[in-house]
């Protein structure tokens, strides 16, 4: 029997979580639940943050792996299942929802990501940290 998922520290939740094609309306109304389940893509919380951090942050995956409290081989599975979700969502029109997975979210009392400390330097607005947990920042 395999051993329980770990959880992965996450600090940021984010604002948007669902997104679809534009050109063509999907429309799941009166579809049975198959086939809206092959409409949709689900990408975890560990999977968006590991794309936050590799991608749009530029750490490393041995990065990545320290700041979630993972090894850096789950990390690179992780990032690998989040990369492909992305693409198939893109090539084929499909819906992309983000929720779930087997997380801890970070309370802001420790430095992660450079930002939940309230010590990061990053910008602002309205003195919460842009790129790290969303915690008040003491910087403005």
């Amino acid at each position: 029997m395999a051993r329980p998922a770990r959880s992965r520290k996450v600090c940021v939740i984010p604002k948007y979580t669902l997104f679809g094609a534009r050109e063509e309306k999907i429309d799941l109304v009166g579809h049975n639940a198959e086939e809206k389940e092959n409409r949709r893509v689900v990408l975890s919380l560990d999977e968006y943050e590991a794309i936050r951090l590799i991608d749009y942050l530029g750490r490393t995956h041995e990065q990545c792996a320290a700041h979630m409290g993972i090894s850096r081989t789950t990390t690179t599975e992780i990032y690998e299942r989040a990369r492909f979700k992305l693409s198939d969502m893109l090539v084929n029109g499909k819906e992309l929802v983000i929720e779930g997975g087997s997380v801890a979210l970070c309370d802001g009392s420790e430095n992660c990501s450079g930002g939940c400390s309230g010590s990061c330097g990053n910008t602002t607005e309205g003195g919460v940290c842009v790129v790290a947990c969303n915690t008040p920042c003491s910087r403005k």
